[in-house]
């Protein structure tokens, strides 16, 4: 029986495995974490801390936690053991789009966190701490906050060689072969890509108007992102990686966020570049990139990526007739989160059944969600779609 760090990369280079691999980008619901054995510290809303707030120099207590590596190596790492318990056959571990830039003077981390609730990434992208029913507070993107070619500049490059990062990999890494033999997932390391921290970063306005009348300066970022992937894959393959998972979405629901020649004569070069930087240290690329992305398929199959996720079917992709016309292309999905969450359990059997016969056929398939797991993905469904995995999974 091959381990999972052969699993996923016989089906990377195209051979039949011994069974479907399995795995999502993330594990978000605790329903479903305890159920496995992941236990959780006590919930504690971000509404309880805004008292932090009437502090002086509340920012600098902030940064006394969160501006060390330690920190994030704990936060991450910690993944590692909960997807070795849903015994998950990868664990995407992101090594970017931390709130690490601009802590070190009084201008910067009123940048960095300008509420209690509100902390800006290392990209410039503004997310928003919001409690739930689910017992877990939830970042969400609300905007960007380089909203001018002064404030990109003020704000400074990413540093692809932040300390973080490969200590982040190396420990979890490190953690995912201290097993006690029956299982260990790979680890992948995520990285941003070139058009999402990009657009978010800005804000659609700006980046719209970018498109428009500022493309000299969008080239310019667009430059900025290709040449911090670049030096992100350098550190990863001198570090023993074998494959990353590149975040870059170009979709909305109904279409392309971006113009078709705007992607084909500006972007497609730039991703080109950064899979060939992967490509030439012997690494495969994975893409992650939600929405419809029809329009722009044919250019994006130019790229030279080696698997896209996660083909999200209610954004009307059809991983069925896409994997027949592709057969070079690795896929991994395309369960709806959606539909695990409202769906009977009924369909989820019949769609997971389908896709472990239908998209299984010649390899190279793996079988997630049609993004992560989120928090409103009740126990049942996701046994369901378990269960109907393992029976089939197996090509022998």
């Amino acid at each position: 029986m091959m381990d999972s760090r052969d699993r996923m990369m016989a089906v990377l280079n195209g051979e039949i495995p011994d069974r479907v691999p399995y795995m999502e980008l993330d594990m978000a619901s605790h329903e479903i974490g305890r159920h496995y054995g992941v236990e959780y510290p006590e919930y504690k809303s971000i509404t309880r801390l805004k008292k932090l707030e009437r502090i002086p120099g509340w920012r600098l207590l902030i940064k006394s936690k969160i501006g060390n590596d330690d920190y994030y190596v704990k936060l991450l790492v910690g993944e590692v053991e909960k997807y070795r318990r849903l015994k998950m056959d990868a664990i995407s571990v992101p090594i970017a789009f931390l709130p690490i830039k601009n802590w070190d003077t009084r201008r910067g981390r009123k940048l960095v966190m300008p509420h209690i609730d509100v902390y800006v990434d290392e990209f410039g992208r503004k997310h928003k701490l919001t409690p739930t029913k689910y017992d877990q507070d939830i970042g969400f993107y609300i905007g960007g906050a380089l909203t001018s070619e002064e404030l990109y500049d003020e704000w400074g490059p990413v540093d692809p060689h932040h300390s973080v990062r490969m200590k982040v990999y190396n420990a979890a890494v490190k953690e995912s072969k201290q097993s006690d033999g029956t299982h260990s997932p790979f680890v992948i390391p995520g990285i941003g890509g070139i058009n999402e921290v990009t657009w978010e970063a800005l804000g659609m306005p700006f980046f719209a108007k970018c498109m428009r009348k500022k493309l000299p300066f969008l080239r310019r970022v667009l430059d900025d992102r290709k040449n911090w992937a670049i030096e992100m894959i350098k550190d990863l393959a001198d570090n023993g990686a074998e494959a990353v998972i590149m975040y870059d979405d170009y979709g909305f629901k109904e279409g392309p966020l971006i113009r078709p020649d705007h992607f084909k004569e500006e972007h497609v070069p730039r991703l080109k570049q950064i899979a060939n930087a992967a490509h030439k240290r012997g690494m495969k690329l994975i893409m992650h990139s939600c929405g419809n992305l029809n329009e722009l398929w044919d250019d994006l199959m130019t790229v030279g990526i080696d698997a896209l996720h996660p083909i999200e079917p209610t954004a009307k992709m059809d991983i069925f007739q896409l994997k027949k016309d592709n057969p070079n292309l690795t896929f991994i999905g395309n369960i709806s989160p959606q539909d695990l969450q409202d769906k009977d359990p009924e369909f989820i059997r019949e769609y997971t059944t389908r896709l472990m016969t239908e998209c299984k056929e010649g390899g190279k398939y793996i079988l997630s969600s049609g993004h992560s797991i989120n928090p409103a993905v009740g126990i049942e469904n996701y046994l369901v779609m378990r269960e109907t995995h393992e029976k089939l999974a197996s090509y022998k």
